[in-house]
């Protein structure tokens, strides 16, 4: 009986694919960090969202991380959100990670609240511009279970669950060793 792998092969053209619209969100995101205007993160992050969703129409989000960590060099990390991934490819090395991480939790948040790409600015602005909507993802997202002080408040956002293109963190396979 012949064996099949957990993981899928990925194929010449959904490289090819991946390839042209981080390459297309990368153009953006090099213009965005020469410009000296106040909102050009903004167009750079929505051309990252847009490029998620374009991922997520074609299926390929279960192999970009694969592509960007072949083709872009881009770290593997365990549980990382494709919207990181798609952000870690295409911004610039200069940007901190703490500003990457804050886009990329923005992003997540938006997502949840199932926003269109085309919205996205609005939609930013609406909630207190990129750092707000970290704030409010990291409150109703938490990336990590830690005693907060608005842990049992009313004010805090409720997730709406988008789980429009499957389950998004990403996770080992692997089996852990139990040490007895």
């Amino acid at each position: 009986m012949k064996r099949r792998s957990l993981i899928r092969e990925i194929t010449p053209t959904e490289i090819k694919h991946i390839r042209m619209q981080l390459d297309r969100v990368r153009e953006i995101g090099k213009k965005a960090a020469k410009s000296k205007r106040r909102f050009a993160d903004y167009k750079y992050l929505k051309a990252v969202f847009a490029a998620f969703y374009a991922f997520g129409d074609a299926n390929l989000l279960p192999i970009l991380a694969r592509v960007a960590r072949d083709e872009y060099g881009v770290a593997r990390r365990e549980g990382c959100h494709p919207l990181r991934t798609i952000i870690d490819a295409s911004a610039d090395p200069k940007t901190p990670l703490r500003s990457r991480s804050r886009w990329g939790r923005a992003l997540e948040w938006a997502f949840d609240q199932e926003v269109q790409p085309d919205g996205l600015m609005s939609f930013l602005n609406a909630n207190h511009g990129i750092a707000g909507c970290a704030r409010l993802a990291n409150m109703a997202l938490p990336l990590y279970r830690r005693p907060r002080e608005y842990a049992w408040s009313d004010d805090v956002p409720e997730s709406n669950g988008n789980d429009q293109f499957g389950d998004l963190r990403v996770r080992s396979f692997a089996k852990r060793r139990r040490t007895d």
